[in-house]
Order: structure tokens, then C-alpha cells, then sequence
């Protein structure tokens, strides 16, 4: 798939985040833990239809 992944299905339903997950709260503000960094995952809420997205990899220094 390429470019910016859309959050509504050609189904009707909702794509939603599956590789982000709430870890603790801090207050009343929950934080969250990246559970793959190679790429990104969305499932849809209505058919169920998995999305993945290769995430920016930062570039590495050369050396010399």
C-alpha cells in the first residue's frame, strides 16, 4: 500500500491502529507502546480486512 493510509474502509467501517497499545496511564492519560517498528497495522472494525504500512526508517550515519 502506498502513501497515507485512509481510516475509513471501503466497507463502511472504521480502520483502526493494531500495533499501538495503551501501557499505563499517567492521570488521567493513557500512554502508548509502538509494538512493531518495521510497519504499521490497521484492522477494520466492520469486515475484519488488515492493512499494513512500512514505517520511515531513520537513516543511518555512514561511516567512514
Amino acid at each position: 500500500m502506498e502513501g497515507a493510509v485512509n481510516r475509513s474502509c471501503k466497507c463502511g467501517g472504521v480502520l483502526k491502529r493494531t500495533d499501538i497499545e495503551a501501557v499505563h496511564t499517567l492521570g488521567k492519560r493513557p500512554a502508548f507502546a509502538d509494538t512493531d517498528p518495521i510497519k504499521a497495522s490497521w484492522k477494520c472494525d466492520k469486515c475484519g480486512i488488515i492493512r499494513t504500512q512500512r514505517k520511515r526508517q531513520p537513516e543511518k550515519e555512514e561511516q567512514e
